[in-house]
């Protein structure tokens, strides 16, 4: 494992959301209310990698505009998510997964075993975030 690599930060990153989940499942009712919040800090971290990636290995400056662009963009389904529905948080996890994960799919900048990591982790959460948003409410 090289912490130099961004690849490896997103993999911890996944590790340490897991994890924050298991605790939060064994606190009990009130900590559910940082499900959600949580979730969000995820999405919104999920582009910083691939940019980070493209930023260390050169990925050229129309792929690094294209990656740095994403992170508002999944910022912006992090913030609505907390603050507007969960539906939104939702939309934009299963999208990273299903679309932001899939386009990566060959790219030199990216390691091949962090974006198929990637959307399977991506698809699972937007799954579990879509069966716990009832309760987030």
């Amino acid at each position: 494992m090289n912490l130099a690599e961004p690849a490896w930060w997103g993999a911890v990153g996944i590790l340490l959301t897991v994890a924050t989940i298991v605790v939060l499942r064994l606190a009990g009712p009130r900590a559910v209310r940082f499900e959600g919040p949580l979730l969000a800090l995820f999405l919104a971290g999920m582009p910083v990698i691939y940019a980070a990636d493209a930023l260390r290995h050169g990925a050229g400056p129309r792929w690094l505009a294209i990656e740095i662009a994403a992170v508002p963009l999944f910022v912006t389904f992090a913030v609505l998510g907390v603050v507007r529905s969960p539906w939104w948080l939702v939309a934009g996890i299963a999208g990273h997964g299903l679309l932001w994960d899939s386009w990566h799919q060959g790219f030199d900048y990216v390691p091949e075993w962090y974006v198929d990591s990637c959307l399977h982790v991506d698809v699972c959460a937007a799954a579990w975030a879509w069966v716990r948003m009832r309760r987030w409410r």
